[in-house]
């Protein structure tokens, strides 16, 4: 479950002095604590659980931007939240572990070391030694000797008090840069799986039905669904229901005719690739339903139903203005393939689904989970 930084801060204050001072957060795209811990411990030089009233909380949550991270550091009492975003989750969490060791330590960073000695004169087999403040070098130095050469002529002491300098040189603190590529085994699922997400859909839209009926007539529909992928592209069903409503046709002298209702029911399978928020929808659907004609200026005034089934190659746009909410404009062909038909008599008129009509709706979509 995620939690933000507030939480995160709650979760250090109740937190005893033998516990985990490292809370973490973050989606399966991201490194884990572990590997948060060590980059920390790799800028400190020791493990930051040994310092004493130290605990680094984060939370990494994605957006249409790439990720954001919620850090909040607690040193000696002192409490500093930041907020960072990165495209690449691992380069924001390099970034990440170098401000915790700053805050907890402020020379934890890499700093430019002396002058290393001539490496010529070093013992080949010499052991590492722990690093020297360079203000200690002089001691070791006669008074006299002149200011240090970077090639002195008595290699033997000179090079044997500069070494322990270089036992360590600043590139160690990246020795574990491998981290920042794509390392399968350390991150578990790759990027593109991590990335695939499977959410439910709820829409509503209403719009116009043209050429269906011989005036164009408002329509609405509703439908559920399902969608899943990844960033970029989208795979998406969903089951909607509409009716159209307010057609008519008229006898010649309009004394007569008959009033049109729509309904029906539709399978709606689409492909979906994405641009930042910007959806493109490559839709087909199957529907059917009923065309439904009731009779005016005519005695006895009747109802009829007759059954209908039409195709449609329906492309659209979304706009998605919040992780759960997204706005679309469909424009779409139908294709009827069982057409129905109504008459009447004295006057004539009569009334024949066309096999092409047209469509365009506006809607809302909610998505979850």
């Amino acid at each position: 479950m995620a939690f933000g930084p507030g939480l995160a801060l709650a979760l250090i204050l109740a937190r005893g002095p033998g516990e985990a001072r490292l809370t973490w957060e973050a989606p399966l795209a991201c490194p884990r604590a572990s590997w948060l811990e060590a980059r920390v411990d790799a800028y400190l030089g020791h493990a930051f659980t040994s310092e004493a009233e130290v605990e680094v909380a984060g939370y990494v949550h994605a957006d249409s931007a790439g990720f954001v991270l919620e850090l909040v550091t607690l040193v000696g009492g002192v409490r500093e939240q930041r907020q960072l975003t990165h495209h690449d989750c691992d380069a924001l969490v390099e970034i990440a572990a170098s401000l915790a060791a700053i805050v907890i330590d402020p020379l934890a960073l890499p700093q430019p070391l002396v002058a290393a000695a001539d490496p010529r004169a070093a013992p080949p087999s010499r052991a590492p030694v722990p690093i020297q403040r360079p203000q200690t070098r002089p001691s070791a130095s006669p008074p006299t000797s002149p200011p240090p050469d970077p090639e002195p002529s008595n290699s033997g002491s000179a090079s044997g008090s500069a070494k322990p300098l270089t036992a360590e040189p600043p590139f160690e603190l990246h020795a574990e840069s491998g981290y920042l590529s794509n390392d399968r085994e350390r991150r578990g699922p790759t990027r593109d799986t991590a990335d695939q997400q499977t959410r439910m859909l709820v829409s509503a839209s209403g719009g116009l039905a043209l050429n269906l009926f011989p005036n164009p007539a408002p329509q609405v529909r509703a439908g559920v669904g399902v969608q899943h992928g990844g960033p970029r592209s989208k795979l998406r069903v969903a089951l909607e229901g509409g009716a159209a409503l307010g057609g008519r046709f008229r006898s010649v002298d309009g004394a007569a005719g008959g009033d049109l209702t729509a309904w029906d029911i539709s399978l709606r399978p689409c492909g979906v690739p994405r641009w930042g928020i910007v959806e493109l929808r490559v839709c087909a659907a199957v529907g059917a339903g009923q065309i439904r004609a009731r009779g005016v200026g005519v005695e006895p005034a009747r109802t009829l139903a007759h059954p209908w089934v039409w195709l449609a190659l329906d492309p659209g746009l979304a706009v998605e203005l919040h992780t759960n909410l997204a706005v679309f404009l469909d424009l779409g062909a139908d294709f009827s393939i069982y057409r129905p038909n109504f008459s009447i008599s004295g006057p004539d008129a009569a009334y024949a689904t066309p096999i092409v009509a047209g469509h365009g709706r506006l809607g809302v979509e909610l998505r979850f989970f």
